[in-house]
């Protein structure tokens, strides 16, 4: 698929999907790209507790110099 393509042409090891619209979580390659999925919306209804995850995940991945899609 071309959306591997990109993300295997650029580095990409590690995609954090912040969507709550996605019904069914994309699928990756087991061994080569980590898959984290924080289902955020876009109102104001957002557990406290998940947004400090999905910062906290992407902050700490950042700092390892993990390549990294969001």
């Amino acid at each position: 698929p071309q959306g591997l393509q990109f993300l295997f042409r650029n580095e990409i090891r590690c995609v954090v999907d912040l969507s709550d619209k996605e019904t069914i979580p994309a699928t990756f390659p087991r061994t080569e790209i980590a898959y984290c999925r924080f289902p955020l919306s876009d109102s104001n209804h957002n557990e406290p507790y998940l947004l400090r995850m999905a910062i906290r995940f992407v902050a700490e991945t950042l700092k390892n110099d993990v390549p990294l899609l969001v």
